[in-house]
């Protein structure tokens, strides 16, 4: 979390991740030998609103972005737009229903298609 004023926040985030997988455009996982290996960065930022004493509007844009990969893949590889509103209830128990616009290649590296999906997420936290 960067800054915090009256419950009001801001958070950024950067994960990479390393992935090995078969590409939408083979047949099977099980035949052929076409895995693909890339490095991708994910960097996401949040702004988080209070509500009421328990709940919050969370808003995020998340960024996906290739540095390396054994096939051809574009720098810009995906983005996601995400609204939630996210109720705690306490003791670890929360819920949210959020909305996310997904935008992403197709099988072809130039061409892209949008996803509209709606979420509803249960949440415990465990104490270890």
């Amino acid at each position: 979390t960067l800054a915090r004023d009256n419950g009001y926040h801001w958070k950024f985030s950067i994960m990479s991740e390393y992935r090995i997988f078969r590409p939408l455009e083979s047949t099977s996982f099980f035949t052929g030998n076409t895995l693909r290996e890339d490095l991708r960065e994910r960097l996401k930022v949040t702004y988080s609103i209070p509500l009421g004493l328990s709940t919050r509007l969370n808003l995020a844009n998340e960024l996906h972005l290739t540095l390396l990969s054994s096939g051809e893949q574009p720098l810009f590889n995906q983005n996601r737009l995400q609204a939630a509103v996210k109720q705690n209830f306490g003791k670890g128990i929360s819920a949210s229903l959020g909305y996310i616009y997904w935008f992403q290649p197709t099988g072809n590296s130039e061409e892209y298609f949008g996803r509209h999906i709606t979420s509803l997420r249960l949440n415990y936290r465990f104490k270890m």
